[in-house]
């Protein structure tokens, strides 16, 4: 069945199928765009106090190494502080940085199945991207 519906596809579409693919991080995209919000969620509320310290000036290094659960966030703290101090905590951003860094990461997985793949334009391929793609950016993961 899936085979069938694939070579439907190729006929009428050729080419152009490979732009399904795209289809998943544009949509989510657009919702992380035009849904998110600019209020701190959850483990995000732990960020204020070294917001507070970077602003009034006196941060050290210990702010960004603190344990969190069982494992220390010193890169996401800064990459966090760099973001929240260009668009002055705008947590759109952040949200928008996240679909970026996952479109990026899809982009490294689908290169790597093409490279491992013998046969590049076979239509099975594009059907399994895909399906990578809808699990991938799927907007409902917890």
């Amino acid at each position: 069945m899936l085979i069938n519906t694939a070579k439907k596809l190729h006929t009428k579409f050729g080419k152009y199928l490979w732009l399904l693919i795209l289809l998943p991080p544009l949509v989510l995209l657009y919702l992380a765009v035009t849904r998110s919000v600019n209020v701190p969620f959850w483990d995000q509320w732990e960020l204020v106090p070294i917001v507070k310290n970077v602003q009034e000036g006196h941060f050290y290094i210990h702010d960004f190494w603190q344990q969190h659960n069982e494992h220390r966030l010193l890169i996401p703290r800064i990459i966090m502080m760099t973001l929240a101090i260009f668009t002055r905590w705008n947590d759109r951003y952040e949200v928008i940085m996240n679909v970026l860094l996952a479109i990026g990461s899809f982009g490294i997985v689908v290169s790597l199945f093409l490279k491992t793949s013998k046969q590049l334009r076979q239509k099975a391929s594009v059907i399994a991207v895909f399906i990578v793609s809808m699990i991938w950016f799927s907007p409902v993961q917890q």
